[in-house]
């Protein structure tokens, strides 16, 4: 089971309608610049060659990040929806925090206990 496009899916289905301020707001908080989409490559990369990512999650951020860094949809690959942009900047935060030794953000995503 790919635990990226898992967690997307799961987001949508607990976004409310009247959610859409909140959204845009989320939106706003996701751009990336230049060095933070080079970093998230970098670590999903890192991440599937020691086997944290399974070969589809590693694509899935990949395909959301897209090949290189673009000003359009926030640094994102054009078809990166909202969601997606969430579940990635909290995987990478799980990530680099497992590398420094403390995740701030509770338990791991795809755990089963989040």
């Amino acid at each position: 089971m790919n635990r990226v496009i898992y967690a997307e899916k799961a987001m949508k289905g607990r976004m409310k309608d009247d959610s859409v301020s909140l959204l845009e707001s989320l939106g706003r908080a996701a751009q990336l610049t230049s060095e933070e989409h080079f970093d998230f490559q970098s670590e999903q990369a890192r991440a599937h060659a020691s086997g944290l990512l399974d070969l589809d999650e590693a694509n899935a951020v990949y395909r959301a990040l897209g090949p290189q860094f673009s000003y359009s949809n926030g640094g994102w690959a054009k078809e990166t929806t909202i969601f997606m942009k969430i579940v990635v900047h909290a995987l990478m935060a799980e990530l680099f925090g497992a590398r420094i030794g403390a995740n701030p953000f509770g338990p791991r995503m795809g755990d089963g206990t989040g």
